[in-house]
Parts: structure tokens; sequence; C-alpha cells
């Protein structure tokens, strides 16, 4: 099982603009993404967000479980977004996400077709038409490391502190997604 891991890499000093992530694909291939908003908010925000279990998280982690194609992915304010992706034989493929009743945590906030950091590298043979749904870790009471700096320096003192996701526990959360969409499977 190959993660596929993105990280904020620092400008350097010559380059006033914002740095860009890097995805690393699992063969090893390096690029640069250039087209995904959030990303480039947090690759501008991360140095605010101080220490904490994010500083050494990546941004983007791809994978299989039971297998169907899973991703985390944060989100413009830090906090991660997790996606399982059905393929077009999948009785959900298609629905939107208030359509369906599976437990996640927040409940479902995405479905979609594939489309920008919401996709994943199709193995070979397979074909791309994937039907994505996602929740993400922004809820009251969940701690999103860009919201959490930015409080800091203003006048929000004593504002008890959430929980924040990490990415352990958020891939955890998409397996169990993955679980409950492996099981609705025509067999």
């Amino acid at each position: 099982m190959a993660l596929v891991f993105a990280q904020a890499v620092p400008a350097a000093l010559s380059e006033p603009e914002v740095p860009k992530p890097i995805l690393e694909q699992a063969k090893g291939e390096v690029m640069i993404a250039s087209e995904c908003r959030c990303c480039e908010m947090n690759a501008a925000d991360r140095p605010s967000w101080g220490d904490g279990p994010w500083a050494n998280e990546p941004d983007r982690a791809e994978w299989e479980h039971n297998g169907l194609p899973c991703i985390t992915h944060r989100g413009g304010n830090g906090a991660w977004c997790g996606y399982v992706g059905v393929p077009p034989t999948h009785p959900l493929h298609g629905k939107r996400y208030g359509e369906v009743d599976l437990e996640v945590h927040g409940g479902l906030t995405y479905s979609d077709a594939c489309h920008g950091h919401i996709c994943h590298t199709p193995k070979p043979g397979e074909g791309d038409d994937v039907w994505w749904f996602g929740f993400d870790c922004a809820h009251a009471f969940d701690l999103c490391p860009t919201i959490d700096a930015k409080m800091r320096d203003y006048i929000f003192h004593g504002i008890p502190e959430g929980h924040y996701w990490t990415l352990e526990e958020v891939r955890a959360e998409v397996n169990q997604l993955a679980d409950q969409l492996a099981a609705l499977m025509v067999k």
C-alpha cells in the first residue's frame, strides 16, 4: 500500500512569491501543484500555525483501503478532509452526499467526480470515473490550525481548545468510511 504525500516547501530567500506544495507520486516522481487554492493558502499560512501535531504532517496522502481509493487533503483552514472513491458499478456512484446515509465524523460534506486534488492516481487499466464521498474536520470543537493561529493574534483568549484531528485519526476515519462503502458494493 503506497502513500502519496504533499508538503509545503519553503520559498527560497530570493523568491518573494508564496511557495508551491510539492506532490510526491508513489513512483518517486515530483511535480509542483499549481491549481489548488487550499494548498496555496496552507503553504502561505503554515508558518503562522506554530508548533503542533501538524508540524511534521504532509498536506495530502493517498492510499487504497478495502479495494477503494482513499485520500486525505487539507482544507483551506489547515484542517483535514477525507475522501473515498467508488467506481461506476457502485450503487452510490453519482449520488449526492445528502442522499446517502453513511456514518463519518461530522457527517458527509462532499460528493463529486474526480477533479483537482480530489482525484487519485488510477492503477494501470483502471479508469478514473470515480465518485468521491468526503467529510471535513472543521466542525464545532475541531481545531483548525489557520483559524487557531488567527485567533491567537487577536483578542480571543480563554476560548476552549478544540480537538485537532491528526493524519492518523483522519486516515482511520477514511478507512471506516471505505469499509461502509465497500459493504454496499455489488458482489
